[in-house]
């Protein structure tokens, strides 16, 4: 089959490059820590006072919840086109963190080599 997408090895028979064990690594650790972010947002808005700083909370939570779901999803994507980009999006994502910044770019710089794309069939 000669589609515009795959080289002429499928993805699965591709090695995983070293990127790809840093990645998970990545992701794991922005899932748990969107899931401690939201979870302590929960948390202390039963503690805190009434305030305006309580819509803080609630945006926080609420931001950092479906953000973990995504995270831990993107775990078990499978090695298909479409999930190459998916997870460069949420390694886009990290850049918008100072802290997150650090992993994030080495990560994209990487993630850009041909082994990288190989794995997943992506030209």
């Amino acid at each position: 089959m000669s589609s515009p997408y795959y080289f002429e090895q499928p993805p699965g028979e591709v090695p995983a490059p070293p990127v790809w064990l840093w990645y998970r690594v990545y992701a794991a650790a922005m899932c748990v820590m969107y899931l401690l972010i939201g979870a302590g947002c929960i948390g202390l808005y039963f503690v805190a006072p009434p305030s305006p700083d309580r819509l803080f909370i609630i945006v926080m939570a609420v931001i950092s919840l479906p953000f973990a779901l995504l995270f831990g999803a993107a775990l078990a994507l499978p090695k298909k086109p479409w999930a190459y980009w998916v997870h460069l999006a949420l390694m886009g994502l990290g850049m918008t963190s100072a802290c997150c910044m650090l992993a994030s770019g080495p990560l994209i710089w990487f993630w850009l080599k041909p082994e990288a794309k190989a794995m997943f069939g992506v030209r």
